[in-house]
């Protein structure tokens, strides 16, 4: 159990008197150990939104407590049991055993959906933690380290060439294959992350949004930002991305402009229709766990009327942060590289 779960549950408000945590939190590892695709979305939304109800606690989660503590109330209690989901995210990218996939979309989700919201000091401290964890995973994902054959294997090739023995030679093989499948596999990754660096590096060069094939600096403020992490995001291999995202971000957008407030509304009025069409389209496969990702459920909101003023009241039926939030084009833009990472990253887990 971790050594703060208990000041988690007290900093959130819960009366823990003669409550059974150590079972509490044997059943959410069990819950977590579970986890899929599905499952993982339903759990983030639930923990991300401010106000939950009934209908937003994923199926599943009060029981598996229930039956660790026969105690524990089956309704009636949904803030307790948010406040237990959100400890279960942070399980997901802090416990042992977790696939990386899952740890990486766990962790990326959370700081999603923290965008806009102010669920208080204890989900604050689980999304710096999740930064934390993002921010190794990326360096330890991209280190460099040297890459060799097996100790072994010029004692294991100066053995095959000298060998005429047919099954000798199979058995030598067998040892010598799977340390060479290994480096290649290294390698293979190598090639990708270097590839990777260097289209980011042109791609920042050059300065122009390889979407609409003009340059960022004709764009307004908002338009690049978005189209900046969208594209840096295309970008990126793999999931969570470079730790030094946010200032590659910054040398795309206009320096004089990164900290300049505007309406969340006005920057999704302003991107180009066509593209955010584009964009919105393969979103419908995420349904309401859209909730997570709130820039790019403005955008789908907006394609789905040709109202500018219409669609905002669309999004406020499904969402609770607000259009008319402002924010700058350096939080707009990291936020949007953060949702498509999340995206990307659900495309690891099955």
């Amino acid at each position: 159990m971790h050594s703060l779960f208990s000041d988690w549950l007290r900093e959130s408000g819960l009366d823990l008197q003669n409550r059974p945590l150590a079972e509490w939190w044997q059943a959410l590892e069990e819950y977590c150990s579970t986890t899929t695709r599905a499952t993982l979305l339903v759990l983030l939304r639930f923990a991300v939104i401010r106000t939950s109800s009934e209908a937003d606690v994923p199926e599943g989660f009060r029981e598996a407590i229930k039956a660790k503590d026969s105690g524990f109330s089956m309704r009636g209690n949904v803030f307790e049991v948010q406040q237990l989901a959100r400890v279960a995210v942070r399980t997901l990218f802090e416990g042992a055993g977790v696939s990386e996939e899952r740890a990486h979309a766990a962790a990326l989700g959370l700081i999603c959906g923290s965008f806009g919201r102010d669920n208080g000091n204890v989900y604050r401290e689980h999304v710096q933690r999740a930064s934390e964890f993002l921010a190794k995973a990326a360096d330890e994902l991209r280190i460099r380290d040297e890459t060799n054959l097996p100790s072994d294997a010029r004692d294991i090739a100066k053995s095959l060439s000298e060998s005429p023995d047919v099954n000798k030679l199979k058995a030598l093989l067998a040892s010598l294959v799977p340390g060479m499948v290994s480096t290649l596999n290294d390698l293979t990754r190598r090639l990708v992350l270097q590839e990777e660096e260097l289209n980011m590096l042109w791609w920042t060069f050059g300065e122009q949004s390889r979407d609409l094939k003009v340059a960022f600096r004709d764009l307004s403020p908002g338009q690049a930002a978005v189209l900046a992490a969208k594209e840096l995001a295309d970008l990126t291999a793999f999931p969570p991305g470079p730790v030094s995202f946010e200032g590659i971000l910054c040398r795309a957008l206009a320096a004089d402009s990164l900290d300049q407030k505007m309406r969340l509304e006005d920057v999704i009025n302003s991107l180009d229709s066509k593209w955010r069409t584009s964009l919105a389209e393969p979103l419908s496969s995420l349904g309401d766990a859209l909730t997570i990702l709130p820039v790019h459920l403005m955008i789908k909101k907006s394609v789905e009327t040709s109202s500018k003023k219409a669609w905002p009241v669309l999004f406020r039926a499904v969402c609770d942060v607000s259009t008319a939030l402002k924010a700058s084009p350096r939080a707009i833009s990291s936020q949007f590289y953060y949702e498509r990472m999340f995206v990307k990253s659900l495309e690891y887990i099955d």
